[in-house]
């Protein structure tokens, strides 16, 4: 009979600062990685929209398979903006907010997806005045911040509201668990 000698469990020690310096050192690159995949995803999407649409041009105006172009057409455009704005969502620094802060960012954009700077955004409790406003970038891109000075004072459904002619009724929102909202202003034609 032979024994065998089973293993022993032992204790594996970390240093904490080492740990999240590697973290700190990942999550960024992870971040720039899926801003690249996005801009990519939607770069083969263009292409694919260009495409069709050189095959659309080429056909009779009464063809039959129009129809069936068109709609795809629209729904390729329609992707290959939404993954642009989700690449420029992910090239982002990662907005953060306390207990006390309450914060919403996001892009405001035209009829056609196209980002509209200049534009200023106010957030406010409902039918109330306004507690911040900001005015968006180049880009489009906004980050509107409040800060309570008690937790209880923080609403759960707030407004944000563009006094553009563009977007007339405010956009109710509700105060995610992290204090951080994330929205796309579309403004009409």
């Amino acid at each position: 009979m032979s024994s065998k000698s089973s293993p022993v469990a032992g204790t594996i020690s970390v240093d904490a600062a080492t740990l999240l310096d590697q973290i700190d050192g990942v999550f960024p690159a992870a971040d720039v990685a899926r801003a690249a995949a996005f801009t990519n995803l939607a770069t083969i999407r263009t292409a694919r929209t260009n495409v069709l649409q050189r095959v659309r041009d080429g056909l009779a105006p009464a063809a039959p398979e129009i129809a069936v172009l068109d709609a795809q057409l629209a729904e390729d455009r329609a992707l290959a903006t939404k993954l642009a704005a989700l690449g420029e969502v992910a090239a982002k620094p990662p907005v953060t907010a306390d207990d006390l802060d309450t914060v919403v960012h996001g892009f405001v954009q035209d009829a056609a997806g196209q980002a509209v700077a200049g534009v200023r955004i106010a957030l406010a409790v409902p039918k109330g005045e306004p507690l911040a406003t900001v005015t968006t970038g180049k880009d489009g891109y906004f980050v509107v911040r409040t800060r309570a000075a008690t937790k209880p004072e923080i609403p759960s459904t707030l407004e944000l509201r563009v006094p553009d002619n563009r977007h007339s009724s405010p956009i109710t929102l509700e105060r995610g668990r992290t204090g951080v909202a994330f929205t796309t202003i579309r403004l009409e034609a």
